[in-house]
């Protein structure tokens, strides 16, 4: 007569149990997880999905921008360089305003020179992509004759890089002191735009006209590896 009745089933542990409002952060923190695994993997399709032949096609693209970015750096170093070689004849009122064009076109060049060096590292990346997805997938082919053929190809345009990397070294290493020199002058003409100046500042003004020379060379030999590296790798002909 002392013994109660049983409890009923299921009740022995309440605290098992979820609470309405438990329930409810579960579901959100559920939701919300759900969510954020949706948007990378939409976020990272794009990558995940592209084909070989879209990889080619933008390397390509990105080969022929980085050739224009170099002519337009080097029309602007011819600009300056006519312009530098001008003040030497300009006299009164005309030497000034050529000056001032001069010194505002070296300030113009210093900007360039770090977009295209970003430009060119950017660019140097992409291709090492590009490669190495392709010796990627070529690791895939099982067909051994079709697999040599892909190395062989790839193979072909290792002159092309080497000519880019050449190119952009060489025109780097003789760009940086032309630079300099540039900024010299524009100080130093600055402080004195006389004949005494010009007659001072001769001999730099004679090698930054030899070093221009030599940097248009370096620049025109990577635009050349520029040109036939996108035009080997575009998809179905020349890139434009």
């Amino acid at each position: 007569t002392g013994t109660g009745s049983p409890a009923p089933l299921g009740n022995e542990h309440p605290e098992a149990h979820h609470q309405p409002g438990e329930e409810r952060l579960m579901m959100k923190s559920i939701a919300k997880c759900c969510a954020t695994v949706a948007l990378a993997l939409t976020l990272a399709s794009p990558a995940m999905g592209a084909s070989p032949t879209s990889r080619a096609d933008k390397t390509a693209k990105n080969m022929l921008k980085m050739e224009n970015a170099l002519k337009q750096g080097v029309a602007q170093l011819d600009s300056i360089i006519a312009s530098l070689n001008s003040l030497s004849t300009a006299q009164g009122s005309d030497l000034v305003s050529h000056y001032t064009e001069f010194s505002k076109q070296v300030e113009e060049m210093n900007s360039t020179a770090k977009k295209v060096k970003s430009k060119a590292e950017k660019a140097q990346a992409q291709r090492e992509d590009y490669l190495k997805a392709w010796k990627k997938d070529q690791g895939k082919i099982q067909n051994e004759q079709l697999k040599q053929a892909s190395e062989s190809r790839r193979a072909e345009l290792e002159p092309f890089i080497k000519q880019i990397t050449e190119g952009l070294s060489s025109a780097s290493q003789n760009f940086t002191p032309l630079l300099q020199n540039l900024n010299d002058l524009n100080l130093f003409l600055g402080n004195d735009l006389s004949t005494h100046g010009f007659a001072s500042a001769q001999d730099l003004i004679s090698e930054c006209n030899k070093s221009t020379e030599i940097v248009k060379q370096d620049v025109e030999k990577a635009n050349e590896g520029l040109r036939n590296l996108a035009a080997s790798i575009t998809p179905g002909g020349t890139a434009k």
